[in-house]
């Protein structure tokens, strides 16, 4: 419990009386006594509203923490979707109290790679050899790669291009799309 007060800055206030609390003291101090519970299911409505960035920060990875350790499953309201776009797996769009649409973005959040060359054709073609990624060709000097292999990661892709004497110019990770805006507005 102390863990969890201390990462959302509430360890300071234990003796402050209630009433004297700022808005969001109060609604990080109520937050916080939901997530110390053990419950398999935990409903938030808004719980990012009234809170500063870095308590919305520490909000979502409390969540991630919880979620992966004790496997809770958390239903969160909100509209603000770029909070949820970082913490979500699964995406239910509700209107007049109809489900619209239920989407399991897990498969949207893969590592994506963009690896930039003079011979892109080249890269694609040696790549394309090991079966663990999906390739888009962006343009004639372009490759967005979807890794697909939870075991395979760029220093793999770096390494076979080298020992194949394939040159590159540049590789990074791509960031993350914001998949939940793109499922509201479809």
């Amino acid at each position: 419990m102390y863990d969890i007060l201390v990462k959302m800055n509430l360890h300071n206030i234990m003796k402050e009386k209630f009433k004297n609390l700022s808005y969001g003291m109060k609604k990080k101090l109520y937050l916080t006594t939901i997530l110390i519970g053990d419950a398999d299911i935990i409903l938030m409505d808004e719980p990012f509203n009234g809170l500063d960035f870095e308590s919305v920060s520490q909000l979502k990875i409390i969540i991630k923490d919880i979620n992966g350790m004790k496997n809770t499953t958390f239903i969160i309201s909100s509209h603000l979707i770029q909070d949820l776009n970082d913490i979500c797996n699964r995406v239910c769009v509700m209107e007049k109290g109809k489900l619209l649409k239920d989407i399991d973005i897990n498969g949207n959040n893969k590592r994506t790679l963009i690896i930039k060359a003079l011979d892109i054709k080249k890269v694609r073609n040696k790549l394309l050899q090991l079966y663990k990624y999906e390739i888009v060709e962006l343009d004639n000097s372009t490759l967005r790669i979807i890794i697909l292999d939870e075991e395979f990661d760029s220093t793999n892709i770096v390494e076979y291009l080298y020992m194949n004497n394939i040159i590159f110019q540049q590789i990074y990770y791509e960031n993350k799309p914001d998949i939940i805006s793109e499922i509201y507005r479809k």
